[in-house]
């Protein structure tokens, strides 16, 4: 929060600040958010911030649809416009395409962002990013998910040096002179999901399940967070539009699009 404030100029509503922590420090998290609550907004902060400190990083913006894509990249290019540290330390302004859009920042190597279409995953099929942010979670296929987004996730930064680190380790640990126990574990690539409310028969519900057991079980690399428009500040949303909405949309529409709940089918 502090790194986006002092390198971004960005500020941030108290929800907005506990959710980018654990998408910054947990590897896998799902946000549930209300119409206006920012999705794209945290996405981007997330994605130029790990560009901008970590040398070498890699960030897909993956969405349903090609435009949900260029939403979020839209963010960054704003970001970009307001940021004299940003801009310096990019190779030329983040540049769009007809396939891709990207940010490309300046090293040996360069940290890299990129929005890409998803189609039906082929196009796609064999990019490799250490943080993927997924938009729209709810709206992507199952298959395409498991099959082609997870795998993208799956090389370390520097893997040969990995196996290397993991190699010592054991020597050390074989000779007596490493307790396992002080070995801080290296952090997995993190794969992190947002989406509006939905139904129940949703493969995200069933995601969103799973989180929860592992973080009963103990497992801090997991989150799951589910933001209502009454968690928002007062003024951020403009809440005669919200009365509207519930006045003209079913119980169960706006349950899932202001509620952020995931409700039973009927």
């Amino acid at each position: 929060v502090l790194a986006a404030y002092d390198l971004l100029n960005l500020k941030f509503a108290p929800a907005h600040r506990i959710i980018l922590r654990d998408m910054w420090h947990k590897n896998f998290v799902i946000a549930v958010c209300c119409r206006g609550f920012g999705k794209s907004f945290l996405f981007a902060t997330v994605a130029v911030l790990s560009a901008l400190l970590y040398p070498g990083y890699r960030v897909g913006l993956i969405a349903p649809t090609y435009r949900q894509s260029k939403h979020i990249f839209l963010e960054i290019e704003k970001m970009y416009q307001k940021s004299p540290i940003f801009q310096a330390a990019c190779e030329k302004k983040p540049t769009r395409g007809s396939d891709s859009c990207y940010v490309k920042f300046k090293g040996a190597p360069g940290s890299w962002i990129e929005a890409l279409p998803l189609g039906d995953g082929t196009k796609i099929r064999g990019s490799r990013f250490y943080t993927i942010l997924v938009d729209e979670f709810a709206f992507m296929p199952a298959k395409v998910f498991s099959t082609v987004i997870k795998p993208m996730a799956v090389v370390s930064r520097d893997p040969m040096e990995n196996v290397e680190r993991i190699k010592q380790q054991e020597r050390l640990i074989a000779k007596g002179l490493l307790d396992p126990r002080e070995i801080d574990e290296e952090s997995t690539n993190k794969i992190l999901a947002a989406s509006t409310g939905f139904f129940k028969f949703n493969h995200m519900w069933d995601k969103m399940k799973e989180y929860w057991k592992r973080m009963d079980a103990g497992d801090t690399r997991y989150a799951v967070h589910q933001i209502p428009y009454w968690d928002l500040p007062k003024g951020f949303l403009d809440l005669t539009n919200i009365e509207e909405a519930k006045s003209t949309m079913s119980a169960i529409e706006f349950q899932m699009e202001y509620e952020s709940l995931m409700v039973d089918d009927s």
